[in-house]
């Protein structure tokens, strides 16, 4: 009779307990949802954008006659230039594609004197316009694009001859506007919503030319002129969208 009643006592003793947890855990709150973990988005190169640089560039324009074989004068030409660009670029993952055009007013110049055979006569070139329009390709890594460009080039340039070897000092000029093409590279970043900078180096290569009239009053010739120019640049552009 006795083991009975303690063993009754227990199991009601053990009933309590687990009323007494249920109850307990029907008072506790309700868990809140998680929220889930929005994904970061990188800088977006997507877009049409305006921009300005400066720069400077060198080169050289080589001249020769056709009329004098194994001739030829090297005229080394360097200075600043800066003008503007607009382009467009288009993001896919981590690459970005674009098209791009600019313009720079230039004073890339150079002076150059014959020794022989004709000693004395003085050249001098110097390129005042310069423009392309290229392809871009890049690597975007967050704010940072590295990426490389080619296309075509231009640039307006003139030539003046001085023939002292004749006896001549009459100063003569001729202009032209050379075409040619372009290969660069570049690092740009965005150090703001909309606005980016960038570093440039370009390879413009315009050929040769062998039709430059240089024609002064008591002698002269036509030329024939290759020319490249290097240049570097820094550039700032500005997305409006």
């Amino acid at each position: 009779m006795k083991k009975n009643l303690l063993s009754g006592l227990a199991l009601s003793a053990l009933a309590l307990c687990v009323v007494g947890s249920v109850a307990k855990a029907a008072d506790l709150p309700a868990r809140l949802p998680v929220k889930a973990m929005m994904p970061v988005q990188g800088y977006n190169w997507t877009g049409l954008y305006i921009g300005a640089h400066v720069g400077y560039g060198w080169g050289q324009s080589r001249f020769t006659d056709p009329a004098t074989p194994g001739w030829s004068l090297s005229n080394d030409v360097n200075g600043v230039l800066g003008g503007g660009q607009i382009g467009y670029n288009y993001q896919v993952g981590q690459m970005v594609f674009g098209i791009e055009a600019d313009v720079s007013g230039a004073n890339v110049e150079g002076r150059a004197t014959d020794v022989a055979p004709f000693a004395g006569d003085l050249y001098h070139t110097n390129v005042d316009l310069v423009s392309t329009v290229t392809g871009r390709v890049g690597m975007a890594f967050d704010r940072s694009l590295f990426y490389v460009k080619g296309g075509g080039a231009w640039a307006h340039t003139k030539y003046e001859y001085t023939p002292l070897s004749f006896g001549d000092s009459t100063l003569t000029s001729a202009t032209e506007t050379r075409t040619g093409w372009t290969v660069g590279a570049g690092v740009e970043y965005a150090f703001a919503p909309q606005w980016s900078a960038r570093l440039e180096y370009d390879y413009m290569d315009f050929g040769t030319n062998n039709g430059v009239n240089l024609v002064p009053i008591a002698s002269g010739f036509t030329a024939g002129v290759d020319q490249q120019i290097h240049a570097v640049k820094f550039g700032v552009n500005f997305r409006p969208f």
